[in-house]
């Protein structure tokens, strides 16, 4: 016995795993010769055919490639030496494997504030718009990506670091998403001066106690201002990027938008401000204004896609004048918003002159909307006794309350649109401890930051040119002393006046049993009057100023300018003033600030100080490349975002989400452990019927949506009970916290979801077939089981450590819990501070639904295809909204309803192009011989059947294409059962060619060149295996020869 092979065994027992090896490679060789590969490129080919993706005429029928298609079935197979020209039968017959099919997507963006009539004065040409998004992002492949490699860690719902993770291999996809660019044009300083005037309207302090500091917008006042100017402009049939530019002080403390109340507010209604708002509360009730009803028929948007019924797409970039529609909706919103101002100014006069007026008016307007997870947090916080609502409510990790919500600069409405305000300055938002894509003060293109140093070397050239002009310099000496005299008479008068009042109210505390004067409050109450007082008399002062020296002037002095930064840093002032104390203010004249004349007008700077031109120049280009990786981030990750797979569907050759049903069933299971009735303050239910509106409204026109409720105790079901048990874990978690005193780890259970659903499965089989559906080419049902638990105990648990929804690959999972103290935090900061979890699991069972039903992700994630990277962007993680990171909503957007019709188009499309390239391969493994033309003749019908059937397929995919085009995902899903069909019967066709054509090779009747050599090859692999055989037996033959020969 020697050591072969490292191991101590006969030299022939080694050998024997060789022949093995050499045999095996013998038939690969054989089989590598004789073609029979399945995969992979085979000879002729060459590049595929891209679908419409050419031209203003991508879907008309008279386009070059879709003509060509048509006309595939009149091909003449009498021309034998063409059939012998071919390279394969695919090549003959004019197929090629789809490589590509464009997917357009209209894409609207509106500039507001960017004529000289904004902030900065900033003005962006028609050419720099053309230059700079001419090319934003026109196509986009899309991408989908594996749910396996969506972690906790790389959806950014960890408290820990988040970073994306490497996806070498995202699922591919045919369809391509392409944009057509549309510039809407607005009427210059009507528009933005409509905006400006609802900023005014719709804002109030952040601190009740500070009402010239910083200021927060209503959000949802601002979004369905937005709404109604979509509307008006008839934009609401393509996605819209509304960007604005309103003017604002520098020197004053910026605006945000929310939807919620700020901690200030918060405390306030809960002190000394919630008498006001049960008193307001008590009144009767009177209806908020109404915002005009915009047009029915006829704009101009409809005359931009009459094309549609033609099958064209339009334009590639575009710019559209709409200043007629802009400025008829100016001058209609003007009434609205002067109606908001009486409305909001008649409930404060009723408070007073007390701080936080603002702050109780939002409040009492909030709990008159009964509906919405904001009004119910607030209502149990104002209503219920301290004790009860802070068990309900608060929670010890939590630096934020529930109904506080981050303020932000940018927002994603429940229509078809996005905004995005330059002037404003939201707070900081992202995961906990940081990581990719977190947003900061720098993550926006900022107005001020960009222009400042323009706007300054103009102010200083200005200058140097009064003091070199005696006529500038007489002007600017004259309006020193004219402001001088006129603030001091109105100073002077108000103090009178002041003094007056004090004297009066002096003599009243002087009677018997009245109220003692504080004399802290009635300063404070003068001063407030005084700053307002002043401001308006300076604002008047510039106005008559302007309007003698600059308005309609031919060459307007150059203090004009000047006077419109005072003017601007004025009304901002007042705004706040008025916004805290509902005082009607004169800051939104008829002339609309537009005297001061156009910047354009002072043509004479720029010739005398050439360094001004080429600051503009180096100010416009980085402004403008900031704003459009801004535009295009948001086209990423909202308009047209990646997906999620996990799935392979029956009849699919890729990972998908679940394929559409016409008829989905939701099977839900409330599963309850205490069937004990809890205290109001300790127990919580999941509302189910706000949750089956909500998943209703996802239903496409033709596609029906049916629930069924189940419900169960943990108490009386012991193997439920059992199941749930064996899935509880527990687990060490940090608790990222700006508190000091707060523990930095805590010991927490959570379900694990996978051995929950294991066992759910097996217990639950024996009652429902919960995995009941009917995936892939048979589109007819399918079912959703959704799980969830109502858990009433002393500790919170949530699903892997973070979820309180998460969806499966064949169900969902959901947990409601009772609110405590102990509650989990979110791993999410926003501005330094915690952002609270959500009381109710509604948002994110929301969520959780519209990932199982058709992949639809969050807004933060995306895909780098670059880096070959899962990426986050927080940016546009706004809006109120179920996928939103920064506050609390439970109403799908129509974008996320959209993203979830395309969904199922996109997997039927691919599903089909992946149907129709396997029979042109089966084509092009067939080559062109002489003999092979007879049996072409033979199965001319079978041929022309097949090109037909491909013929149909286009134009099915043609018409799914145009649907979506419009927006209209009904009558596009209504034919993905018609195209897998066709793609379907093609490959059958195509496989029943190809299937005749081998049996002619295998008759002999033709010769191919491959098949000569594999004699050969089979004969050379057999001598070696026998070699190798005879080598590793020889030694055996040899042993029984030497004992025979000792016997």
């Amino acid at each position: 016995m020697r050591k072969i092979c490292g191991t101590a065994l006969p030299r022939y027992d080694c050998a024997l795993p060789l022949v093995a090896i050499l045999l095996a490679l013998g038939c690969t060789l054989a089989r590598s010769a004789s073609g029979g590969a399945t995969t992979g490129k085979v000879k002729g080919d060459g590049p595929g055919v891209k679908l419409f993706h050419a031209g203003f005429d991508a879907l008309a029928w008279d386009s070059d490639e879709l003509t060509r298609i048509r006309q595939l079935h009149a091909k003449d197979f009498s021309d034998k030496q063409a059939f012998l020209d071919a390279r394969n039968m695919a090549d003959y017959l004019g197929l090629s494997p789809v490589e590509a099919m464009h997917m357009p997507v209209p894409l609207s963006i509106v500039f507001i504030g960017f004529a000289g009539d904004g902030n900065m004065n900033v003005n962006v040409t028609t050419a720099e718009i053309q230059t700079w998004f001419g090319h934003l992002d026109h196509v986009l492949p899309h991408t989908r990506i594996d749910m396996s490699d969506i972690t906790c860690a790389e959806d950014g719902y960890c408290r820990g670091l988040v970073h994306g993770q490497f996806q070498s291999t995202p699922v591919h996809s045919y369809v391509h998403m392409n944009l057509t660019c549309q510039v809407v044009v607005v009427q210059r300083k009507e528009v933005i001066h409509a905006f400006d005037r609802a900023i005014h309207v719709f804002s109030r302090p952040v601190d009740p106690e500070l009402e010239t500091g910083s200021q927060q917008v209503d959000a949802t006042k601002m979004e369905a201002l937005i709404d109604n100017f979509v509307q008006f402009m008839g934009l609401d049939r393509s996605y819209t990027i509304v960007v604005l530019n309103p003017a604002w002080s520098p020197a004053e403390p910026a605006y945000g938008y929310r939807q919620g109340l700020s901690q200030g507010e918060i405390t306030h209604l809960l002190g000394p401000g919630s008498k006001p708002v049960m008193d307001l509360l008590s009144q009767g009730y009177i209806a908020e204004p109404a915002l005009p009803q915009p047009y029915a028929t006829g704009s101009w948007r409809n005359n931009w896609y009459s094309s549609k019924s033609t099958k064209s797409i339009a334009t590639k970039f575009s710019e559209h004048d709409a200043v007629w529609y802009s400025n008829h909706w100016a001058n209609t919103i003007e009434a609205y918003l002067k109606a908001e101002e009486d409305y909001r100014a008649s409930l404060m006069s009723s408070l007073g002159k007390e701080k936080g007026a603002a702050a109780v008016v939002h409040g009492v307007r909030v709990l008159r909307n009964l509906q919405g997870p904001l009004a119910q947090v607030l209502r149990e916080d104002l209503m219920l006794d301290r004790d009860t609502a802070a068990a309900n409510l608060h929670s010890r990790f939590r630096s934020m309350h529930p109904a506080e919500d981050c303020m932000v600069s940018n927002w994603v409405g429940h229509s078809r649109w996005l905004m995005l305000d330059l002037t404003a300055g939201g707070k900081d938002w992202g995961p906990a401890l940081g990581g990719d894509g977190v947003v900061h003060k720098h993550t926006l293109p900022n107005v001020h930051e960009h222009f400042s140093n323009l706007h300054s070397m103009k102010r200083s050239a200005r200058e140097s040119m009064r003091q070199e002009n005696p006529e500038e310099h007489a002007l600017a000496t004259n309006l020193a002393h004219e402001k001088q005299a006129h603030l001091a008479a109105v100073g002077n008068k108000q103090y009178h006046a002041y003094m007056m009042r004090r004297q009066a109210r002096e003599r009243d505390a002087r009677a018997p049993d009245a109220q003692a004067l504080d004399p802290h409050k009635e300063h404070d109450d003068w001063s407030r009057s005084y700053q307002e007082a002043m401001a308006k008399a300076e604002l008047e002062l510039y106005e008559r100023f302007a309007m003698r020296h600059c308005h309609n002037m031919m060459n307007p002095p150059h203090i004009c300018m000047d006077m419109k930064d005072e003017v601007d840093k004025l009304r901002t002032i007042i705004t706040k003033l008025s916004s805290s104390r509902g005082v009607g203010t004169e800051v939104f004249p008829k002339h609309k600030w537009d005297i001061f004349g156009f910047e354009d007008q002072y043509a004479d700077l720029k010739e005398m100080y050439p360094e001004l031109s080429e600051e503009e120049v180096r100010a416009h280009e980085l402004f403008m490349a900031d704003l459009t990786a801004v535009l295009s981030r948001a086209i990423r990750h909202v308009i047209v975002p990646p997906t999620a797979a996990w799935r392979q569907a029956d009849g699919y050759s890729h990972l998908t989400a679940t394929p559409y049903a016409k008829q989905v069933n939701f099977e839900i299971y409330v599963i309850s452990e205490s069937a004990q009735v809890m205290e109001y303050a300790r127990a919580r239910h999941f509302p189910l019927e706000d949750f089956k509106e909500q998943v209703s409204s996802l239903a496409l026109p033709h596609q029906k949506f049916d629930f069924t409720s189940h419900a169960y105790t943990l108490l009386d079901d012991p193997v439920l009970a059992t199941a749930f048990s064996a899935s509880i874990r527990t687990a060490h978690q940090e608790i990222p916290s700006s508190e000091e005193l707060l523990e930095g780890e805590a010991e927490r259970l959570f379900i694990d979801s996978r051995e929950l659903a294991y066992h759910l499965r097996r217990t639950l089989a024996q009652h429902h077939d919960i995995r009941k559906t009917s995936p892939g080419f048979d589109h007819t049902h399918l079912n959703v089981p959704i799980f969830i638990f109502e858990l009433h105990r002393d500790w919170g648990v949530l699903i892997d450590e973070h979820y309180n929804a998460k969806a499966l690959d064949d169900m969902i999972l959901v947990v409601q819990n009772a609110a405590r103290d102990d509650e989990h935090p979110t791993g999410m900061m926003c501005g330094g501070s915690l952002l609270a979890r959500p009381l109710s699991p509604l948002k994110d069972a929301l969520a959780a639904t519209l990932l199982y039903l058709g992949g639809v992700l969050p807004p933060h994630l995306g895909y780098n295809p670059g880096k070959h990277k899962v990426n986050h962007d927080w940016l546009w993680s706004v809006g109120a909204h179920p996928l939103s990171a920064t506050s609390v909503g439970t109403r799908y957007t129509q974008v996320q309803k959209d993203a979830l019709g395309r969904s199922y188009l996109l997997d039927a499309m691919d599903s089909a192009a992946d149907k129709v390239n396997a029979g042109i391969r089966k084509l092009r493994a067939t080559h062109t011989t002489h003999s092979l033309y007879a049996h072409v003749l033979k199965s001319q019908p079978k041929l022309v059947a097949m090109l037909r059937k491909f013929d149909h397929l286009v134009s099915t995919w043609r018409s799914i294409v145009t649907y979506a085009y419009e927006l209209e995902w009904g009558p596009a899903a209504d034919l993905i059962s018609v195209m897998q069909q066709e793609s379907v019967e093609f490959y059958d066709l195509a496989v029943a060619v190809s299937t005749g054509t081998e049996s002619m090779h295998c008759s002999g009747k033709t010769t191919d060149d491959s098949a000569r050599h594999i004699h050969s090859i089979i004969t050379g692999s057999g001598a070696v295996a026998i070699g190798a055989a005879l080598y590793a037996l020889w030694p055996r033959l040899l042993s029984r020869s030497n004992k025979m020969r000792l016997n």
